[in-house]
């Protein structure tokens, strides 16, 4: 029973890492405050040659993202009484598939949660409070190295070309509106942000962790 319990604490230790990874990755995508940021910072819709707000394009962005119909992505400018729509059906495309890679990392890592808490209960109610304790350390030395990993990846321009061949695999033209609104230095802002959500969803489990399975002392 000891080992079996050795085996779910390594478990543990990778299913809590892949739900924070995942799960701040996921959620700062389709926030937008992200977006906003990042407008703010690289000054990137006030480059492009059409009249509408760091606002109104992160409202467009993260509204989609954080969607689950079948409805396009589009974000408009608004001329009078006619809006006219921005991105073009390439760029459509690949707002879709990035809305179903964050969807399926979503999903799984809401599921690499769920597995997380059944385990520690069971765990808990066998009184391997002591097992906890160790592996609450070792998820949080796990996560900080995973963290700094992800932050150093995402800063790698191949790595991250890499990665959009992998899960969209859409050209898009050098011009296209899309590259220069999200393209780099969008990635300094999602390391930014995923850090601190990553950092903090860490800091949570520790300190949860740290109260259920605290050490019963007999002299105080």
């Amino acid at each position: 029973m000891k080992q079996l319990n050795y085996v779910l604490s390594f478990v543990m230790i990778v299913l809590i890492s892949a739900a924070v990874l995942m799960l701040s990755s996921t959620l700062v995508l389709r926030l937008s405050a992200t977006y906003v940021y990042h407008f703010n910072d690289s000054q990137a819709v006030l480059d492009i040659p059409y009249s509408v707000k760091g606002g109104e394009m992160a409202d467009g962005i993260s509204s989609y993202l954080r969607s689950f119909g079948d409805e396009a992505f589009q974000v408009y400018e608004d001329n009078g009484m006619y809006k006219d729509p921005l991105f073009n059906l390439k760029e459509k495309e690949v707002m879709r598939k990035v809305r179903t890679v964050l969807n399926l990392e979503m999903g799984l890592g809401m599921i690499a949660l769920g597995f997380f808490v059944a385990i520690y209960i069971y765990l808990h109610k066998r009184n391997s409070t002591r097992l906890l304790r160790y592996t609450g350390r070792g998820a949080v030395a796990t996560l900080s190295v995973l963290i700094i990993v992800r932050a150093v990846l995402a800063c790698i321009k191949t790595f991250r070309g890499w990665l959009y061949q992998t899960l969209i695999g859409i050209e898009l033209e050098k011009d296209s509106l899309l590259i220069q609104v999200l393209g780099d230095p969008m990635f300094k802002t999602y390391v930014l942000f995923a850090t601190v959500v990553a950092v903090v969803f860490t800091g949570i489990y520790a300190y949860v962790n740290a109260i259920l399975a605290k050490q019963e002392r007999i002299f105080y």
